[in-house]
C-alpha cells in the first residue's frame, strides 16, 4: 500500500460528509453536486460527494456523454459541467487560505470523477493540489486526461474480494475510457466476501479496509 499518511484521515473526513448533519460548504443550483470542506492535519480538503439517492444525480451519472476539453481530451460531460460550477468556490477558498497552507482534492464514487476535472481547471490559474484523492473512482476521461495529470499526485482506491472488484471502478465500459491515476497509485483494499456491491463501494467500506478490519 501507498505510504501515505493523509490518505486514511482525508477518507475519514470523505465518510464524514454523508452524515446526517454534514452541510456542503458548496453545492450547484440544481443540488447534483456536492462540495465540502475539511481541515486534514496541516491541510484544506475539498471534498466531493457522492451520488445521493436522487433520481436526477442517478440519471447524470448513467449518462455517458462526453465533452472534448484542449488539452485534457474527451471527459465525462456531467463531471466537467459540476467540475466547472464549482470552480469559482474552489477559486475562492485556495487563495484565501494562509500562506503556505496546502490543499488537497477528493471525491468519492461520482465525487471522484469530479475532483480530477477540477485539478485540471485550477492548473491554468496556476493552483496544484497537494494532492488528489479518489475513493471508488469511476472512469472520468482517457489517455490524454491520464497524461494531463500524470505531473500530479492522483491515489485512487478500489476494493475487492472474492466476488470480484468494486465493479463501479472498472465503469464505463469501453474504447476511450481509462483510469486517470497511475497504477502504482492504486491503492487495493480486501474486504470481506459478504460484502455486496453496494457495500464494497460505499465510504464506510473503503475505511475499513484502509484499517484492515476484517469484519466491516
Amino acid at each position: 500500500m501507498i505510504d501515505d499518511p493523509l490518505l486514511l484521515p482525508i477518507a475519514q473526513a470523505m465518510l464524514a460528509c454523508y452524515a446526517a448533519d454534514a452541510v456542503p460548504a458548496w453545492q450547484n443550483n440544481d443540488r447534483t453536486c456536492h462540495l465540502f470542506r475539511a481541515e486534514v492535519g496541516d491541510a484544506t480538503a475539498l471534498l466531493f460527494e457522492g451520488t445521493l439517492p436522487d433520481a436526477e444525480e442517478w440519471l447524470e451519472d448513467l449518462d455517458p456523454t462526453e465533452e472534448t476539453v484542449p488539452d485534457v481530451g474527451p471527459v465525462h460531460r456531467t463531471s466537467l459541467r459540476h467540475a466547472r460550477e464549482a470552480l469559482p468556490f474552489a477559486l475562492d477558498a485556495v487563495r484565501a487560505l494562509p500562506p503556505g497552507r496546502p490543499f488537497v482534492l477528493g471525491g468519492h464514487s461520482k465525487g471522484a470523477r469530479e475532483a480530477p476535472l477540477l485539478g485540471a481547471l485550477l492548473r491554468p490559474y496556476g493552483l496544484t493540489p497537494l494532492g488528489t484523492y479518489l475513493f471508488e473512482p469511476p472512469r472520468v476521461g482517457g489517455p490524454r486526461l491520464y497524461s494531463y495529470l500524470l505531473r500530479d499526485y492522483v491515489v485512487a482506491t478500489q476494493t475487492h474480494n472474492g466476488c470480484g472488484d468494486d465493479i463501479f471502478t472498472h465503469l464505463p465500459a469501453g474504447f476511450g475510457w481509462t483510469p486517470c491515476y497511475r497504477a502504482d497509485h492504486l491503492v487495493r483494499l480486501r474486504v470481506p466476501d459478504a460484502l455486496g456491491v453496494r457495500d464494497k463501494h460505499i465510504m464506510s467500506g473503503v475505511v475499513a479496509g484502509l484499517r484492515g478490519d476484517p469484519t466491516c
